[in-house]
């Protein structure tokens, strides 16, 4: 399975997965409703978002249909049919498919006639259309599909309305898919990802291969001009948005090789030698990683934002651990980067908005980052122990544990004087209620933060590797902006 593969199928929700799903457990009286290959074509063309001529053809098709269905309208043809193959649609079509000004069998196939046109579909195409219409009332439901075919079958049709039936029925789609697929523009980042990565690891490259000095030689490769790297796939200058792309790349390469294991697996159960899978421990069938929850997030919202447990810069330092979580701990260089000179590089920026000269973006471009990597790693350790302290406190506004623990509870309760940690107010409901509901997201946070400490805590001398960084960054910083001074 090709990696482009391996990325639309992990990109997919697992309620889009299901209704695939769903479409091949369709049975007619010989077997399956539709074929492998008619499914594989479908899936293909709506996790790409390439799906405007099927929808095209598909009214088309309907209009045809529904022009020789008589009283059971188009309805009855679609699923009217025990097997979605060429032959039945040829079948269905013989001796019907001649109404003059308006449908003529044609070689292989039925050609619609307008006022302002025509428009053939091969019976080849036909099974393909019919799943891309099983497909569209699964998502969108069948009464949206009939007010979009309202009237499809009129004497006076033509080639404009159908387009506008078609147009239609691809915005609806559209919308639909916006919660299960990434977005366009992700997956013309993913597109330009993979092309470098063939380019340098090879076609059966493995997402293992992706390490932190991959990451830099891409940016390099993409963010300087007329580089190949730079690709159809949007813009790729700013170095901590190619982290971000890598490490969703990575993850959707790995979830795309446990869905490809599973697709290969029949039984459930706990014997993997037996080729069994156990739901329980694959997140990627049960949907678990799909959206993983931000603990980060519950602050800003009530009841917990009644209390400043984070100030600015800790929501700051915070974002990336809580939103990446574990897969941080695959690139973690590339995470100190990013936080270092990736942050450095809106300095930059900043400067080039105010039409700083030549000389000063030389000097904040050897000097971008506003931290080295100790000193990003020390941050964390102190946002690791307020965390540890906020945990205590909100234990001493709810009660609970020993003596020592309520003792330490209080102590680290006191030390805090940031707003809602004011003694007075502890039996203001608003307050009892965020400190009550913050145990979970700090103990998330603090779980997220911890486990990325031991990894970078486990690593090289990071010293000596900000050292060796500062060169490669200020040479590409001076890439970017330098003639733009």
């Amino acid at each position: 399975m090709s990696a482009a593969h391996r990325v639309i199928t992990a990109g997919q929700s697992p309620a889009l997965r299901d209704l695939f799903r769903s479409l091949a457990e369709i049975e007619g009286a010989g077997g399956p409703k539709f074929s492998r290959k008619a499914l594989h074509v479908l899936a293909q063309a709506i996790a790409c978002r390439s799906y405007e001529r099927m929808a095209l053809e598909t009214v088309h098709l309907v209009r045809a249909a529904a022009l020789t269905a008589g009283r059971h309208g188009f309805e009855g043809v679609f699923w009217g049919m025990d097997q979605a193959t060429a032959s039945a649609f040829r079948g269905h079509f013989a001796g019907r498919a001649e109404i003059p000004g308006r449908l003529a069998a044609i070689d292989g196939g039925v050609e619609l006639r307008y006022p302002d046109g025509r428009f053939a579909v091969r019976f080849g195409r036909m099974p393909i259309l019919s799943a891309f219409l099983e497909f569209t009332v699964a998502a969108i439901g069948f009464a949206a599909l009939t007010d979009i075919v309202a009237g499809i079958d009129a004497p006076d049709g033509t080639v404009a309305a159908q387009s506008n039936a078609a147009n239609a029925l691809s915005r609806a789609l559209y919308e639909f898919l916006g919660d299960h697929l990434p977005t366009v523009q992700a997956q013309r980042k993913f597109r330009s990802l993979i092309a470098f990565l063939e380019r340098d690891l090879g076609r059966d490259f493995r997402p293992e291969a992706i390490d932190d000095e991959t990451v830099l030689d891409f940016w390099r490769d993409a963010s300087s001009p007329g580089r190949e790297g730079s690709g159809e796939g949007g813009d790729f200058r700013a170095y901590r948005t190619v982290v971000l792309a890598f490490l969703r790349l990575v993850e959707l390469l790995e979830d795309g090789d446990a869905l490809a294991r599973f697709e290969r697996m029949h039984a459930i159960g706990p014997d993997r030698e037996a080729g069994e899978v156990d739901p329980g421990e694959d997140s990627y069938l049960n949907g678990a990683e799909w959206a993983p929850e931000n603990p980060l997030a519950a602050f800003a919202e009530a009841p917990l934002d009644a209390v400043k447990f984070l100030n600015k810069r800790e929501t700051e330092a915070l974002t990336l651990p809580a939103e990446e979580g574990a897969r941080l701990l695959r690139l973690p260089l590339s995470y100190l980067r990013a936080e270092t000179f990736g942050t450095g590089q809106h300095r930059l920026i900043q400067a080039l908005r105010r039409k700083a000269d030549l000389a000063e973006i030389r000097t904040i471009a050897e000097d971008a980052a506003p931290q080295t990597y100790t000193d990003r790693i020390a941050l964390l350790n102190r946002i690791d122990e307020h965390l540890q302290k906020l945990a205590l406190a909100a234990l001493h506004v709810v009660g609970g544990g020993g003596d020592e623990t309520a003792l330490r509870a209080r102590k680290a309760f006191e030390t805090l004087s940031r707003q809602g940690f004011e003694a007075h107010r502890l039996n203001d409901p608003d307050i009892q209620a965020a400190f009550q509901e913050a145990a979970a997201p700090l103990a998330e946070l603090r779980e997220r933060v911890r486990t990325l400490l031991n990894r970078l805590e486990a690593g090289s001398d990071w010293a000596q590797a900000y050292r060796d960084d500062q060169a490669a960054f200020a040479a590409q910083f001076l890439i970017l902006y330098g003639e733009a001074a």
